[in-house]
């Protein structure tokens, strides 16, 4: 794994709300979730240095009567010191598709069964990030759906906003074709204060976070970048909204086919 798809394994905590469901906070089940891990043997990817490193470790042992997590210590020595030095380390694995992130605020040396070990104070919470299964829409080439990405200043970009339009939407995410190909988006970003143009809905404020990005071949031979992402912490408000377009849209596609037609 090389160091930039490290980096963009990463969630940024910041940007998921406190009272998110997708933050597990009881005890019991955060100890569950990494029980699980352990008895899988699941790789954990230790990231530390703002994101820039990282060891590839395990879950050795889960104390819930001492309150701490113990990790397989790492093959290179230099990276488990510098590790140990930093002020935070986060921590990410996957159980059955579902990415599990936190953090601990002090890695210390320990021991496990005669061995070199890295140990962490049980987290008060995980962050539990599972791909979900939305119906999508292709958007019309015609009165197009548009978003205005709010570009973070420390990307260093020229632009504060982009406008971009959607090749497709669901109440789960979108994706998104035009951007800048000098913009490098990788997945884990997380773009806030994003606004979507939805005809006849109107506007809908919304954090993504991108999941891929990938090359498009167009009919005309050209080819562009597209960009996959998911809402975070979507009100269902928006949802509802977001669902009565994509009905309204399939309803005229569906007018027209059957010669009637109505408006939405």
């Amino acid at each position: 794994m090389s160091v930039q798809q490290s980096m963009s394994d990463l969630i940024d905590l910041a940007a998921i709300r406190e009272d998110s469901d997708l933050w597990v906070r009881s005890k019991k089940e955060v100890v569950a979730i990494l029980l699980t891990v352990m008895r899988k043997h699941t790789l954990v990817s230790l990231y530390f240095a703002e994101g820039k490193e990282f060891i590839l470790t395990s879950v050795l042992d889960v104390d819930t009567v001492t309150g701490t997590v113990l990790f397989e210590y790492g093959t290179d020595e230099g990276a488990n010191q510098r590790a140990v030095q930093s002020s935070k380390v986060i921590f990410v694995t996957r159980d059955e598709g579902v990415k599990i992130q936190f953090v601990a605020s002090k890695l210390e040396k320990a021991a496990f069964d005669g061995s070199r070990a890295f140990r962490i104070k049980l987290p008060d919470a995980l962050l539990r990030v599972q791909r979900r299964q939305h119906y999508r829409l292709k958007t019309p080439i015609v009165n197009p759906v548009k978003c205005v990405l709010r570009v973070p200043a420390e990307l260093g970009y020229a632009k504060a906003e982009l406008q971009l339009t959607l090749h497709d939407i669901s109440v789960g995410g979108v994706s998104l074709v035009g951007y800048p190909l000098d913009l490098k988006l990788i997945p884990g970003m997380v773009f806030t204060d994003c606004r979507l143009d939805v005809p006849a809905v109107g506007s809908i404020w919304a954090t993504l976070m991108v999941s891929n990005v990938f090359d498009v071949t167009l009919k005309n031979g050209s080819r562009v970048k597209r960009v996959g992402c998911r809402f975070i912490d979507l009100p269902n408000g928006d949802q509802t909204k977001i669902q009565r377009y994509i009905t309204s849209v399939e309803r005229e596609r569906n007018a027209k086919l059957s010669g009637v037609s109505f408006g939405m």
